[in-house]
């Protein structure tokens, strides 16, 4: 797979020593900006790496089949140059199983993980229906797609200013790249991959995520021992943007603490 588009933010004072840097990866649709509600905050404390996944915000489409296993060997490969030793993953929804499958992958690389709005696994009697969802896009224009996914990421945070910054972010991605990625997390299955996690790790849910709501959230929970969960009121799937204030001093808590 082709590299991908990287962007390096360090605004923590010299001062601070060891600053594990923390990569950020995105969901299926989105690109690296939709994290400009983490990286202001995160970045006075430690490094913060932003990569687009294929066909996303700078990076170049990839026409070949699109796997987890693949995005996250991508994503390794293009952060690598940013870290030595130690790397912070922090994922949601696709990334999130992107962040699984390179904390599993890499596991004597990654300190710490941070899962948003991750799912446990997808069961098997439902990925028909899911298939089927990505058959029909493949007939529906970007727009008529992206209508129905903007009222269900939310909980009942959102304004209808970051209601309409997800749509455009969204519409940015191509046709091929939101279809090529979309079948991605459907595929994959990442029970089998827990046991290789070693990485301490935090779960973040919104009480309001129709994919990964609490339930799941517990579940995942349940596979990684000593893990921490923090589910957010009021808040949807796309807690990063509708509940910022509700996770990022949690996540830069967790992300400082040293073993």
């Amino acid at each position: 797979m082709e590299k991908l588009h990287c962007d390096y933010y360090d605004f923590s004072p010299p001062w601070i020593q060891n600053k594990t840097p923390v990569v950020l990866i995105h969901g299926h649709g989105a690109d690296s900006g939709s994290w400009f509600t983490q990286i202001p905050d995160f970045s006075k404390h430690f490094p913060v790496i932003v990569v687009d996944l294929p066909g996303c915000g700078n990076s170049p489409q990839h026409d070949g089949r699109i796997t987890i296993e693949g995005l996250a060997e991508a994503v390794h490969d293009s952060i690598r140059e940013y870290y030595s030793d130690k790397i912070n993953v922090m994922g949601i929804s696709l990334g999130g199983y992107v962040s699984i499958e390179f904390a599993s992958r890499f596991a004597d690389e990654v300190d710490k993980l941070v899962l948003l709005g991750t799912p446990h696994s997808f069961p098997e009697e439902i990925k028909p229906t899911l298939r089927a969802t990505m058959e029909a896009y493949k007939t529906m224009t970007m727009q008529e797609i992206v209508a129905p996914r903007i009222s269900r990421a939310f909980g009942k945070l959102a304004s209808p200013e970051l209601q309409q910054f997800l749509a455009e972010d969204i519409l940015k991605t191509t046709h091929a790249a939101y279809l090529n990625l979309g079948q991605a997390p459907i595929e994959y299955d990442p029970r089998p991959k827990y046991k290789n996690i070693k990485a301490k790790t935090l779960i973040i849910t919104g009480e309001l995520d129709h994919i990964a709501g609490p339930e799941q959230a517990m579940k995942l929970h349940g596979e990684l021992p000593g893990s921490e969960v923090l589910i957010l009121n009021d808040t949807g799937h796309a807690s990063n943007l509708e509940n910022p204030e509700g996770m990022n001093p949690q996540i830069i808590d967790f992300l400082s603490q040293s073993h």
